[in-house]
């Protein structure tokens, strides 16, 4: 039910593929964070996120899955 509208899109089987498959993000910049984000939104029950960088207060503008908190 809850990917039914992504479904018609995309067929079950698809959905299906997204929901059984493992990603690796490496950077979590601004676009690793949001194309994360929107992986996890799709379906992708298996993320792998790879990051050397500190989380800054400076990047937090950008870094959309931190806040504050993880300074």
């Amino acid at each position: 039910m809850r990917y039914s509208r992504q479904e018609i899109f995309i067929g079950k089987q698809a959905q299906e593929k997204l929901k059984n498959s493992t990603i690796t993000i490496v950077g979590l910049g601004a676009i690793g964070t949001v194309s994360s984000e929107l992986l996890v939104r799709a379906g992708i029950k298996n993320l792998i996120l790879i990051d050397r960088d500190l989380i800054e207060l400076t990047n937090l503008q950008r870094q959309t899955l931190f806040t504050e908190e993880h300074l």
